[in-house]
């Protein structure tokens, strides 16, 4: 059980000018944010729980009160809290070369705040599996410091091409720590989410995006991108890669449309990445590369009735992807193949 409450005080101010061959905008922002939270610490008698906080003696559930019996286990409510601000700059240039070409400078500083229940003050201590979770109420938010400068290309028989160059200055990033801890003569393995020094992630990106309206469908729509990620973060005593950044990814997209029905394909892939890190390299897990491949097709049968059939992660792989994809993320599917048939109808 845990309650976590996050305020955030923001105020900024942002100018732009259009002039014939240039674009500025120049922004500021800041911000306050204030954390407060209560959760829960539990684990053996032994470990001295009940001297943390305010001992959890009964429980509530559905307005029936329980009383805790348990004489090895001790459970208690403890509050923490966290106070910061931040001036977030950002400054953006666009210079229009040609008719079909244009230049792109962007900076701009960002800020990553902690997930809510990683930054509750609880642990928890579960002797038959020998591992202990806990939160961080001390974990300070990420800053990012953005700069980026590429070339935009369209034309009606290239479509529209993207390149660029990216540099990413990073503080007090998050990263999964693993370590272990001798509790009685037996050693856990201790998980909880941790602030990093500083790093980097610099690269390439490109894009290309080509429509297609002459070949007797409505619409052929194709977009390709690729992102080439070369990193760096600093802990305490040694250098990693950054967690959760692979340095190859690649997306390939292309829906076809005509008058009654919609195809899409969606095909991802992403080199591995650092995943959970341990107290040294060896133990250190590292994410395996990632290829999905997601498909639907819809018909409307009229104005009113249409179906749609989808199938996602047809590959199957099993471990999960960070391509923001929210189905994947909200119905846990980090493995396994997801096909799904809908009705709609509507008035």
């Amino acid at each position: 059980m845990y309650t976590s409450e996050e305020t955030v005080s923001s105020a900024y101010i942002d100018a732009y000018q259009q002039r014939a061959s240039w674009f500025w905008r120049l922004g500021l922002r800041y911000e306050k944010t204030e954390t407060s939270t209560r959760g829960a610490v539990s684990g053996p008698t032994e470990a001295g729980i009940a001297n943390l906080g305010d001992q959890i003696t009964s429980v509530d559930v559905a307005g029936l009160t329980i009383e805790e019996n348990f004489s090895h286990f001790d459970a208690a409510f403890v509050e923490g809290g966290n106070s910061y601000q931040h001036l977030l700059p950002s400054l953006e240039l666009r210079y229009q070369l040609s008719a079909s070409t244009r230049l792109k400078f962007n900076y701009f500083e960002q800020l990553m705040r902690p997930q809510y229940f990683d930054t509750v003050r609880y642990r928890r201590i579960n002797p038959p599996t020998r591992t202990i979770t806990e939160g961080s109420p001390d974990l300070e938010a990420t800053t990012i410091v953005n700069w980026f400068a590429g070339l935009e290309y369209t034309h009606t028989r290239v479509g529209k091409l993207y390149a660029g160059v990216y540099y990413n200055d990073i503080a007090d990033f998050f990263y999964d720590s693993r370590v272990t801890e001798e509790l009685d003569g037996i050693v856990y393995d201790v998980t909880r989410v941790e602030n990093g020094k500083d790093g980097f992630i610099r690269g390439v990106q490109t894009y290309w995006s080509q429509q297609f309206t002459d070949t007797g469908l409505a619409l052929i729509d194709i977009k390709a991108s690729y992102t080439y990620s070369d990193t760096q973060a600093n802990l305490a005593d040694r250098a990693i890669a950054m967690p959760e950044r692979a340095e190859h990814r690649l997306m390939l997209n292309l829906l076809v449309k005509n008058n009654q029905w919609q195809y899409t394909t969606n095909l991802a892939w992403q080199s591995e990445a650092l995943d959970d890190v341990g107290a040294d390299a060896q133990q250190d897990t590292i994410r395996e590369k990632v290829l999905s491949w997601n498909q639907s097709f819809s018909w409307r049968f009229s104005e009113h009735l249409s179906t749609k059939f989808s199938l996602n992660n047809i590959l199957n792989y099993p471990d999960r992807s960070y391509l923001s994809e929210q189905k994947r993320v909200i119905n846990n599917l980090y493995s396994g193949t997801t096909a799904k048939l809908s009705l709609r109808y509507t008035f």
